[in-house]
Parts: structure tokens; sequence; C-alpha cells
């Protein structure tokens, strides 16, 4: 038989764009498939569309929350209640196609090596036959070096990546989504310390965008996934992210001079991007508008490169998805 494949979505407050999820996840022509839906207290007709599907499809198992948890902790509890060998989140406003899950298995079964495996993904902004651009898993699909790969991702990192499809056992090995912000960031490289990413070089899943100027901000992010703790004063993400991946490191099973050579990418990166957003600044402050384009251009490839990105109908240029120098100018 078909290893089993569980398939988890997080629901709160979904009701506009739950059903179409929900019906690309039936929709799944892998034989083999377990679906979870955790609802949150969603305050909307969220439930009960859930409960439609459920008595439409034996294979669907529906969890309640006696209170609101969160986004990260509601993240958590379907990893641990899953039982397949592999698992995938399902987020309640994207789409994947029909054979994600089968080609998506078929890949980790072949590769013993790999731990996580994603499609390249399409990006839309409201309308899903409109997309904006493709992210690839550009320099790290398949690398073998543990080295190579996590420096190559500390670059080029999609968080889309999530929502690929994970060995359960590598995900139980790991911290889980934490709740300090960058929770899908920690994650992601503490499964890159495990194994391999590889990717289906099609375009498999859609991923539902707001652009950079209509994402929550930091304070928001952190209230979600912490229901009714206010964010610390002094609350510096990507220290908090940074320091995580450290820890992580420090208890991979890699030897003493490799734990050398990803903390040094780690912290290389970390002090690149942080010294570039402060030159920048510094230099933003008196002279403004005057700064050649040129420098702001060479700056924002250091802090924002985009190399792992195919852009569409010039969405490159769309000040919606992606606001000039949106990080060096202090974006989260």
């Amino acid at each position: 038989m078909s290893p089993l494949v569980t398939i988890g979505c997080a629901v709160y407050n979904g009701e506009a764009t739950l059903a179409r999820a929900l019906a690309q996840v039936v929709a799944q022509d892998y034989p083999n498939l377990e679906i979870l839906i955790s609802d949150d207290c969603s305050k909307d007709g969220s439930l009960a569309i859930c409960e439609e599907f459920a008595r439409a499809d034996p294979r669907i198992r529906i969890l309640r929350n006696p209170t609101n948890i969160g986004m990260v902790a509601n993240y958590n509890r379907l990893i641990l209640e899953s039982r397949g060998k592999y698992f995938m989140w399902a987020d309640q406003d994207d789409i994947r196609n029909p054979t994600f899950a089968t080609k998506a298995t078929a890949a980790l079964e072949a590769d013993s090596n790999a731990v996580l495996c994603q499609s390249r993904t399409g990006v839309f902004v409201g309308d899903p036959n409109d997309i904006k651009y493709i992210i690839t898993m550009y320099g790290v699909d398949g690398v073998p070096s543990r080295v190579l790969r996590y420096h190559r991702f500390l670059k080029y990192f999609a968080d889309t990546v999530l929502y690929g499809l994970i060995r359960a056992d590598a995900l139980r090995k790991t911290s889980l989504c934490r709740t300090d912000l960058g929770f899908a960031s920690a994650l992601l490289f503490e499964l890159l310390l495990q194994g391999t990413f590889i990717e289906i070089p099609e375009v498999l899943y859609f991923y539902s965008a707001r652009g950079m100027r209509n994402r929550p901000d930091v304070k928001e992010e952190y209230e979600r996934a912490n229901p009714g703790k206010k964010m610390p004063f002094l609350y510096f993400p990507f220290l908090v992210v940074a320091l995580n991946q450290t820890r992580d490191i420090r208890r991979t099973s890699a030897g003493a001079l490799e734990k050398l050579a990803l903390g040094s990418a780690l912290w290389g990166r970390t002090s690149l991007v942080a010294m570039t957003k402060l030159v920048y600044r510094s230099l933003a402050l008196p002279f403004g508008d005057r700064l050649p384009e040129a420098f702001t251009v060479f700056c924002d490839d250091i802090v924002d490169p985009k190399g792992h990105l195919v852009f569409l109908n010039e969405s490159d240029h769309d000040e919606e998805l992606f606001p000039k120098a949106w990080y060096l100018k202090g974006g989260p």
C-alpha cells in the first residue's frame, strides 16, 4: 500500500477562501490520504464549511480547539495529531494541483536523504489565474552538502517552502513551530540540517499573497502567534531567528568543524544584512532621494536577493508587491 500522507489545514475565520482551498485538498489524486482540519474558534462560517466537506468525505477529521490557541499552536496540533509517514500544511487560502501529493511522495520515496519536497510556487494576489511570479528553490534543490545548502538558503530563503511535503519523522525531531516571529524560517533551517530539500520542476502549488504593504506588522504577527500576549518592548525578530538557528546548529549531529562553518554562514549573513541596512539608513537620512539609484539597487540585492524568483508581466516593478527598498527603509 502507498504510504499514508497527512494534509493538515489550520483554520481561523477563513470562510472567504476556505471552500476553494478544501476543494483542492480533497481533489488530490493520491490514494492514501488523511485530511485533518483544526478550527481555532472561528467566528465566521468556517466551521460549517468544514463540516460540509467532512460529511462528503470520510478521510476528513475535524479538530475543534475549545479556546483560541493562535496560529502557531494550531499548526503544531495538526502535526501532533497526524498519523502519516508524510505531512504537509494546506493553508486556508492557497491552491494545490491535484497531482501534488502523488508527485511529492514519489520524489521522497525515491530519495531517502531528502526530508522535504516542494514544487515551484506560483504567487497570486486575489485572482488565482493572475500569477505574479514563481518561487523556485534556486541553488538549494538536492544539494548534498549541509553547509552549502544552508548557506544558499540563507540567501534565497522562501517561507512558502514550508508548505511542501515533509517526512513526519524528521518534523518530529524539530522544535516544531515556535511562537517567536520567523517560525517558518527557524523550522525550515532546522529541517535543512537533517537532510536535503528537493524540488518538483513544475508549478503545482499556488500561494495567496498580499504584497509587502498589506502584510501584518511585527506587533500584529507576534500577537497572532501569541494570543493574549503583548510583544516585549525590546524585540528584534532578526536576532530572535538567528539565535534560534544557532541553538539548532549546536544540537545537530554535525561535527565541530561543520557546526563552526554553519554558524559562520548564519552570522555572516545576519551581520551583512544588518550592516547593509544600517549603512543605507544612515546615508538616506541626510541624502534622501539624492542617493544614487545604483547604490539603492546594490544594497537591496544584498538584503533581499531575488535570484530564486521568476517574474511574470514585469511584476518586479509592482510597488504593491515589492515596494522599492522596502527592507532597507524599515520594512519588517
